[in-house]
């Protein structure tokens, strides 16, 4: 099956069923992949807001419920999360109700219990929801992003050093050369860059791509945060403006983008966008934004459509990278239902 485009690999859906202690159907949660376990936490179901933590053991194709001690956050959905792999710690900060609270929970190695504790700090952003949280530098540090305080759209990016428990917000330019601020976008960490895709501004959706410079910021922690928007040749097509959508980044070349929500209705695409390999170089582009700046001038989006077994279009689902695919975990449909199915999609 081939898309538009598509030169470098062919995809394909299959559902994944799992019995046990499933979680129910809801929307806006988060999930992580640890070894051979994919875990869910949080999110909307049909009784409210949720703060439950579930384990898909991905060989065995069984869900628990997970032990847990300690204080967890509230019930929360549209929160952010990220894991520090090095001490399978996984870090998640505010969400709905608008809240700040930033916490973690330690996870045992088989993931089968876990402790919550709130996050010692200072500097606490504010509170906020559909922004994105990253790590990066081997678990070093978790980079946020944007997000929506009430009615107030933010653009701001605050790094948080996990060693010392602190929190540094970058400045960003005072005109122009960074992103729009926006909510319910996604965001991948590749290399030294932040790649940040779509959201939702209070007026429109959007589909544009840009580049933190993760490297400068730590060398800089009190300076301005380095973006730099990727414009793609004619010849590239892109995927549709939208928010409450996925991105995973596989095979350390392909920034990966599947479903979400724009003018018409909730999707089912998925959009590759190409980077170069490892060994490529990444050149300056024409017109870069700042000294220094770098960015894929060669990367290409890749349109995959019409794949077998395509989930239904959905949006504010979950994802994550699973055996060189992308494992994607509930959600809303176009009827406005919260979903709890399952599916992978591999690339042959």
């Amino acid at each position: 099956t081939t898309g538009n485009r598509w030169m470098e690999a062919q995809c394909a859906w299959a559902a994944f069923p799992a019995c046990g202690e499933a979680p129910c159907a809801r929307r806006g949660h988060t999930s992580v992949q640890i070894d051979s376990m994919f875990l869910i936490f949080g999110g909307e179901g049909s009784t409210g807001a949720l703060a439950e933590l579930h384990c898909l053991n991905l060989d065995e194709h069984t869900w628990k419920r997970i032990k847990v001690s300690g204080t967890s956050p509230a019930p929360c959905h549209w929160h952010a999360s990220s894991l520090d792999t090095s001490t399978n710690t996984w870090y998640h900060f505010g969400g709905m109700p608008l809240n700040n609270t930033f916490s973690c929970i330690s996870l045992s190695r088989d993931c089968s219990k876990g402790k919550w504790q709130q996050v010692a700090t200072t500097k606490v952003p504010a509170a906020r929801s559909g922004h994105t949280l990253n790590t990066w530098h081997n678990g070093l540090l978790l980079v946020m992003f944007g997000g929506l305080a009430r009615s107030n759209y933010l653009d701001d990016v605050h790094m948080f050093t996990i060693g010392s428990k602190q929190w540094n917000k970058l400045s960003n330019p005072p005109t122009g050369n960074k992103p729009k601020a926006r909510t319910r976008h996604d965001a991948c960490v590749w290399r030294d860059q932040l790649i940040v895709f779509g959201g939702w501004d209070g007026i429109d959706y959007l589909n544009d791509v840009w580049l933190l410079d993760l490297k400068h910021a730590t060398e800089h922690p009190t300076g301005q945060a380095r973006w730099t928007q990727l414009e793609f040749g004619k010849g590239s097509p892109l995927p549709s403006p939208r928010c409450n959508h996925t991105t995973v980044l596989l095979h350390g070349k392909y920034f990966v983008v599947y479903g979400g929500i724009g003018w018409k209705n909730r999707l089912d695409d998925v959009g590759l966008l190409v980077l170069p390999d490892n060994g490529d170089e990444v050149d300056e582009p024409a017109g870069a934004m700042g000294p220094g700046v770098t960015v894929a001038t060669s990367s290409t989006w890749e349109l995959i459509t019409d794949i077998p077994n395509t989930p239904q279009s959905r949006s504010l689902h979950s994802a994550a990278e699973f055996n060189g695919g992308m494992i994607v975990f509930g959600g809303r449909d176009e009827h406005k239902q919260s979903l709890q199915d399952c599916h992978v999609l591999s690339l042959l």
